[in-house]
């Protein structure tokens, strides 16, 4: 008796080996799960809820997990992107071709509709004119964005130049720049027209927009460099294939974006004047 039950003992050590060898064959047979950067121009919060849907289809289309992932500033964002730690990225125009020329990573499309630029005010300020800038501050959350690169030109244009004629405030977040304006610590805010919408409402309700001053291109979708090309092809057709699903209209619903189609070589060079600008503002420290 006692040798059939040492046989049965060994039977099921061998038979618990066997599964858990089959466990662990199973799991390194997974994939690792895709990382989805996504550029901080938006707290986390609100870019983890805008991209879910996003997350869910791709998860679906590729069939494996996705993670959607960011980081605490733009610049923080960027060297990530340059390191190669993202395998598809979404960034601001002026970072995504610096991205393919410097880091050779391979952008194939872009947001829509460009993204308007503009500058917020307290309503109860009654503000109305940028020139009541003139000796105050500006606040802007990421002064790296193309938004900003093309507003301190515009500022400029109007005879306002920052270091000389007015100073900056940077601010956390889409919420800290209403709240700068709110206790009035500057009287004016830059941001893009989608950070405006991201501010809360009950912060936001106390602001108007006092100017839309221009509309860059937007963000740019790439692939890094280090990944396959048969997955890169997959992600690329999966993301330009996004809004035929119900995950992108929900996706574009919650975002405010209207499309993603793909870029052309001829519509991304129209960036290399800005980016001695962009190297040089990604320099600083």
């Amino acid at each position: 008796m006692r040798q059939v039950f040492d046989w049965i003992g060994r039977v099921l050590i061998v038979s618990g080996i066997a599964i858990a060898v089959a466990q662990l064959a199973e799991a390194r047979a997974q994939p690792a799960p895709l990382q989805f950067g996504v550029l901080p121009n938006l707290s986390a919060r609100v870019i983890v809820e805008s991209y879910q849907p996003f997350r869910t289809y791709l998860e679906r289309r590729l069939g494996r997990a996705v993670e959607i992932v960011t980081a605490p500033s733009f610049k923080a964002y960027h060297a990530n992107l340059m390191a190669g730690k993202y395998d598809l990225a979404v960034t601001a125009a002026n970072l995504g071709r610096l991205a393919e020329i410097d880091a050779g990573h391979h952008v194939f499309a872009i947001y829509e509709p460009p993204i308007p630029g503009i500058v917020a005010v307290l309503r109860a300020k009654q503000i109305k004119s940028p020139a009541e800038l003139r000796g105050k501050v500006l606040a802007l959350a990421n002064p790296q964005s193309l938004v900003a690169m093309k507003g301190m030109e515009w500022f400029a244009a109007q005879g306002l130049h920052a270091g000389t004629d007015f100073t900056t405030l940077h601010a956390r977040n889409d919420d800290s720049l209403a709240q700068v304006l709110g206790s009035g610590e500057a009287p004016m805010a830059m941001m893009s027209l989608g950070e405006f919408r991201a501010i809360r409402e009950e912060l936001r309700k106390d602001l108007e927009i006092l100017v839309e001053f221009v509309r860059v291109p937007g963000f740019l979708a790439l692939t890094g460099n280090h990944i396959e090309k048969s997955l890169a092809a997959s992600i690329r057709d999966a993301v330009i294939e996004l809004a035929r699903h119900p995950e992108g209209e929900e996706f574009f619903r919650r975002s405010g974006f209207k499309a993603i189609r793909a870029v052309e070589q001829t519509e991304l060079a129209t960036l290399d004047s800005v980016l001695a600008e962009t190297r040089r503002l990604m320099s600083q420290p």
